[in-house]
């Protein structure tokens, strides 16, 4: 990973657009909590709420409770509070009050503030440019930016 990286969840049923983030200098996160399985482009991430079988030979989001990372996979826990990550893991993705889903019960920046500076976070919380920003300067080492992303030409 970058020293700083963007990131895109993408359904899996569009994992097609991989490719345009990619192109952009993003890391695709092909989602797999609800979406069938497909095909993962080589340099994707994937993101499941199950440790077995899971796609692709990239990094790991897990979404859920786990206490164990994927075997032989570069994991991430996702969690929605300020907290240690399990041994194992590489890091964390902290998903703030902003996003939809399974979310934290304040913001992503305040989350974010709570955390270790010895743990490497990614931060999903609906972020603009000036705030993505801050979060980088804060310490997250990558930030999610789905929603903006969609919204751009090439990702049509």
């Amino acid at each position: 990973m970058p020293e700083h990286a963007f990131f895109c969840t993408l359904p899996a049923e569009r994992a097609s657009l991989a490719v345009a983030v990619m192109a952009a200098g993003g890391v695709p996160v092909l989602d797999f909590t609800s979406s069938p399985t497909v095909p993962v482009p080589d340099g994707a991430w994937v993101r499941v709420n199950n440790r077995r079988s899971v796609p692709g030979t990239g990094p790991v989001i897990l979404s859920g409770s786990h206490k164990q990372p994927v075997r032989n996979r570069e994991t991430w826990l996702e969690i929605t509070e300020a907290r240690p990550v399990p041994t194992g893991f590489a890091g964390a993705v902290l998903r703030g009050s902003e996003i939809g889903g399974p979310c934290g019960a304040e913001a992503g920046m305040v989350l974010l503030a709570g955390m270790g500076q010895d743990q490497k976070v990614i931060l999903d919380a609906n972020l603009n440019p000036r705030d993505a920003a801050a979060a980088l300067a804060a310490g997250a080492v990558g930030v999610v930016l789905s929603e903006m992303l969609y919204g751009l030409g090439e990702m049509a």
